[in-house]
């Protein structure tokens, strides 16, 4: 029985069974407070968008909060990079409480239209008639350059967001800068031209919102600054692209009183000749060494004459489907100028590749990284 040293405490202790013992130390591979704590410092000043136990290695502020010491040398249970990675998800369930998909963006959407128009990035998300979501995010001063361009390129990567979403990206050339601009990225969940038609009707509207004026090409309306549009040869993104930008025409300007979708393509549409490349490599094993020149070159046919004679050498030499494709009109006169009705300056303004957009995508994957949440692929 123990007592209290201070007798005006009325308590005594009573133990059954005493017998020597201690607390043992925490084994080395568990983390404790004090080494969580410090590892999450690191992640906070490595930033917790996008973080992965990677960047958080190699962020300089790390070496600066651990005394130039590596994560792995500070403490040994940090070796085990599970355990790197439970306080970085930590991290990011208090930073995004709703979670890192499609919820998780709608909260950042809602907090953005907080702020003023000028201030935010996520500007709309909204459904296509067929089902697809749709977000649109825009820095508000680089979007205005869009009024400085001669052309704009628009194609879609899948590398950059893990799951249903895939990213459009639109860039331009920058003259005064001389460099590479992305202006807009758009994220969507579906392919169709309904959905695509639904992506270049919001990327017209927020044009018009945050620059107070209308995008414009010089074919379609008056004061019109953009020669045409870059694109790959999805036939789905072309047709919703004509569809939407009927708008924009003008018939005094254009001459085009009651125009279609491929009126409107036939005069600001250039597809990437690169792409179009790609096709006939996977042809080169069936054609000699002769043929497959031909075919590399048949981007850079003159005439309807030559169009039809291309057609019944084709026709010999390989299988149908892939020249099928490429006569169809929202595609062939996309490639070809011939059947294209821009004007000769335009048409040598447009740039005839989309590598400008493609180098975009690989810039983004190398800073931002792949495969990431769609959060943190947009916020990234």
């Amino acid at each position: 029985v123990f007592i209290p040293v201070d007798p005006t405490i009325r308590q005594v202790c009573i133990l059954y069974d005493v017998k020597p013992h201690n607390h043992p130390v925490f084994p080395q591979s568990k983390v404790t407070y004090s080494v969580g704590e410090l590892y999450r410092k690191c992640v906070q000043a490595a930033g917790v968008v996008g973080c992965t136990t990677r960047s958080v290695q190699i962020a300089s502020s790390t070496k600066l909060i651990l005394n130039g010491q590596t994560v792995s040398e500070t403490h040994p249970s940090l070796i085990n990079q599970r355990q790197q990675q439970k306080i970085i998800n930590q991290e990011k369930s208090k930073k995004f409480p709703k979670g890192l998909g499609f919820d998780g963006v709608w909260h950042e959407y809602q907090k953005d239209l907080q702020r003023p128009t000028s201030e935010r990035y996520i500007h709309r998300i909204t459904t296509s008639d067929t089902g697809g979501r749709v977000i649109f995010t825009f820095v508000p001063a680089l979007l205005a350059l869009v009024h400085t361009a001669n052309d704009f390129q628009g194609d879609g990567t899948f590398k950059l967001v893990s799951g249903e979403f895939d990213q459009y990206e639109i860039t331009i050339w920058h003259e005064a800068t001389s460099r590479i601009l992305t202006i807009g990225r758009i994220y969507s969940d579906r392919k169709d031209k309904t959905t695509y038609k639904c992506v270049f009707d919001g990327f017209q509207d927020i044009v018009q919102l945050l620059t107070g004026q209308p995008l414009r090409f010089r074919a379609l309306a008056k004061d019109g600054n953009l020669h045409g549009m870059g694109s790959d040869m999805e036939l789905a993104e072309l047709q919703a692209a004509g569809e939407s930008f009927i708008r924009i025409n003008e018939p005094v300007h254009s001459g085009l009183h009651s125009p279609t979708a491929l009126d409107i393509m036939e005069r600001i549409s250039r597809i990437c000749h690169v792409h179009c490349k790609r096709g006939v490599e996977n042809l080169k094993s069936e054609v000699s060494e002769e043929d497959y020149r031909r075919l590399m070159e048949f981007m850079y046919l003159e005439s309807e004459a030559e169009i039809k004679s291309f057609t019944e050498w084709y026709l010999i030499k390989c299988d149908q489907a892939w020249w099928d494709h490429k006569l169809q009109p929202f595609i062939l006169s996309g490639i070809v100028h011939c059947r294209s009705k821009m004007s000769e300056q335009s048409w040598a303004i447009t740039q005839s590749t989309t590598n400008m957009n493609e180098g975009q995508h690989s810039w983004t994957n190398r800073f931002v990284g792949t495969r990431k949440s769609l959060v943190e692929a947009i916020l990234g």
